[in-house]
């Protein structure tokens, strides 16, 4: 009986699971379950139908140069805050930093029918579809534009730091309307605000935030957009993002009135910016 094995108690074999993979075994944070919360400023009030937002055009902002030029951004109110439960800091209106971990909903004095969120805290991906239900429950838009940015090690292909770049993902429904705008009376309307950029190459991975809320736009019919850049702190993406920014909302009356470029002319006025740097 020496040459046979006792399973019960010998080492059982080393496990053939990733380390990373075994992560996902593990009990979900008590803060995850817990769904984030909306916190209406007095001003909101005069906005707000039945408890809710219904602006024509709803910008997301979850990329660090997105989210500076928001902060930036001169003549802009706000309406409330997206507190996540264990990650989020709230301090007092005129003590608003680009460091404060919450999510501020913006809109601009002389516009109200655009409304912007600025996501200034990472949302884990297991709280990432609570995230997204909790801001569609409060603001129901017809247009959303979100702008992330994408990892290297998710991008499929070459990205250099030296070379700001965009990629765009397309709700069918937003498909569909563009090739109607381009056939019937809005044609040179529709050219003139065009988002124009390539789309996200096959076999890149979008995960965690946008792909929620991207998804969110699919499965609910709304014209969606979700913009990636890359790198993540370059002063030329963010003078191409302001750009396009200002291009995309001259189908909304009054979207001029967001002065993305000029944000972008503080924001590198105040840190000096390197060519291809953006220091924070």
């Amino acid at each position: 009986m020496a040459g046979i094995r006792d399973p019960l108690c010998e080492d059982p074999p080393p496990s053939r699971f990733d380390p990373d993979e075994l992560d996902f075994l593990a009990p979900i944070p008590d803060a995850a379950r817990t769904p984030p919360r909306v916190e209406w400023e007095p001003l909101a009030e005069a906005h707000l139908k039945s408890g809710k937002l219904h602006p024509e055009f709803l910008i997301v902002a979850l990329s660090t140069v997105a989210t500076n030029i928001i902060h930036h951004l001169p003549d802009k109110n706000l309406l409330g805050k997206i507190l996540l439960p264990g990650n989020s800091s709230v301090k007092k209106e005129g003590e608003r930093s680009i460091l404060d971990k919450t999510a501020c909903i913006y809109t601009c004095k002389s516009c109200t029918s655009v409304v912007i969120v600025s996501v200034q805290y990472h949302v884990p991906e297991e709280g990432a579809n609570m995230w997204t239900k909790t801001l569609f429950q409060n603001i129901q838009p017809e247009r959303v534009l979100i702008v992330a940015l994408t990892p290297i090690h998710h991008f499929r292909g070459k990205l250099s730091s030296d070379d700001p770049s965009f990629f765009l993902l397309e709700t069918d429904q937003q498909k569909r309307e563009e090739k109607a705008d381009l056939i019937y009376s809005k044609r040179e309307e529709a050219e003139e605000t065009k988002l124009v950029a390539p789309y996200y190459p096959s076999g890149s991975l979008v995960d965690g935030l946008p792909a929620a809320l991207l998804t969110h736009c699919q499965l609910r019919g709304l014209r969606g957009r979700l913009l990636v850049t890359w790198p993540a702190e370059d002063s030329r993406m963010a003078q191409m993002l302001a750009a396009t920014l200002t291009n995309v909302l001259r189908l909304i009356p009054q979207g001029s009135n967001f002065k993305f470029l000029e944000a972008v002319k503080i924001l590198i006025g105040k840190k000096h910016l390197a060519a291809n740097n953006l220091y924070m």
